[in-house]
């Protein structure tokens, strides 16, 4: 059994369940460190983040956007995909729109459709979601790592990790 730092349990099965191959192991961490970094830096309640499989999610991040305004809600939930192209871009590899998963497109279509958000929107705020993931690449990579070594990180592991610049937020 693993205990993270918010008392999430998980039994050993789950830990090794379906594990991926490396590079699809490194694309899932970025994207949800991705998720996770840009919504602590717009000032979002965020939880824990996890890359352990569920039968219809290969990770995870906590972020309550109850109180996030249109912006900030499509932007966090842009990031996990602008992180893993961002990956792609750094490595020389072709950056398709494989990276949205279907959780962040349906996400995605009910933000704009709620929010009656035009074409114009969409794209700025897709723009700032790049430029946000670029500008904070480092502390994403540096999440990411971690969550590649442990599967789970609980809020105040990422949290220490961004404001303290480690290599890893957990004590062994």
């Amino acid at each position: 059994m693993r205990r993270a730092a918010d008392h999430t349990v998980l039994s050993d099965s789950e830990c090794i369940r379906s594990l991926p191959n490396a590079w699809t192991l490194r694309r899932t961490s970025v994207h949800e460190a991705g998720h996770s970094v840009i919504a602590r830096l717009l000032g979002l309640d965020c939880g824990g983040a996890s890359i352990v499989s569920t039968e219809n999610r290969s990770g995870y991040s906590h972020i309550n956007t109850k109180f996030a305004s249109p912006a900030q809600a499509c932007i966090v939930s842009m990031a996990g995909p602008a992180a893993e192209r961002e990956l792609l871009r750094r490595h020389g590899l072709p950056t398709d729109d494989t990276a949205f998963d279907k959780y962040d497109q349906h996400r995605i279509a009910v933000l704009i459709d709620r929010h009656r958000l035009n074409d114009t929107d969409v794209a700025r705020f897709e723009r700032m979601a790049r430029d946000l993931v670029q500008q904070h690449y480092d502390s994403i990579r540096r999440v990411a790592a971690a969550l590649r070594k442990y599967r789970l990180l609980g809020a105040s592991e990422i949290d220490k990790l961004l404001t303290e610049g480690v290599s890893h937020g957990r004590q062994d």
